[in-house]
Formats: structure tokens, C-alpha cells, sequence
């Protein structure tokens, strides 16, 4: 029978993984390390990347650097809102956008990975 961990056991794996790697390059490769040292507390734990997305929008220390392809932000849903700089000239540009919920940050494009990096 599948088991649901804890959001706390979840954070402290994603803590424990990324204090031995700094940086980790996609969500699904951050999911499996997280579910590694989460089957070592319980072979029958399951985490899906939907979960461990809204996880990571909530832990404090957490930079989450990448792209998107919308205008709705990849981490937690919400709306983005555009960050933008006046050039020389006067005029404004975007730059990027910025989500007020989670803190999430990208440059304008589409995305091509994640990046998730612990700070402490």
C-alpha cells in the first residue's frame, strides 16, 4: 500500500539533498533525490512532482531560478507580474516577471529547466 509523507519529512529530505548537492538542474531529477531519502525512512512512500512543487513554493531559503512559457507562474499558479527597467531613452521594457505569492522569478522566453538552488 502507497504511502503520503509528511510535508515536514518531505522538507527535511529536500534539505538533506540539496545541502549535498547546491544546485539541482530539474524538478524530476529533484524528485527522485527527494524520494531516495525518503524511501529510507519508508519503502512504501510515493511523491509526486506536483506535490513537491507546491512543497518547494513554500520553503523559506529556496531560490527557484528559470524561465516559463506563460504568464502563470510554473511553481504555485499564480499570476506573474511583469518586471520592468527604463532605458535611455525613457521608454519601459520587461525583463522579466515575478510572482508575489511564492517569490518565483523569470526572464522572459520559455523555459527550458529549472534550476533549484538551496540557500542557506
Amino acid at each position: 500500500m502507497k504511502k503520503i509523507p509528511k510535508k515536514e519529512d518531505v522538507i527535511e529530505a529536500v534539505e538533506t539533498v540539496l545541502k549535498r548537492r547546491l544546485s539541482v538542474n530539474s524538478l524530476k531529477e529533484l524528485k527522485d533525490l527527494v524520494l531516495e531519502e525518503l524511501l529510507k525512512k519508508d519503502r512504501m512512500f510515493r511523491l509526486s512532482e506536483n506535490r513537491l512543487r507546491k512543497i518547494l513554493a513554500e520553503i523559506k531559503g529556496l531560490k527557484i531560478v528559470g524561465g516559463f512559457k506563460n504568464k502563470n507562474c510554473p511553481i504555485c499558479g499564480s499570476e506573474l507580474y511583469p518586471v520592468k527597467v527604463r532605458n535611455l531613452k525613457g521608454d519601459f521594457f520587461t525583463i522579466g516577471f515575478h510572482c508575489k505569492k511564492c517569490g518565483f522569478r523569470g526572464l522572459e522566453g520559455k523555459i527550458i529547466r529549472y534550476k533549484f538552488v538551496y540557500v542557506r
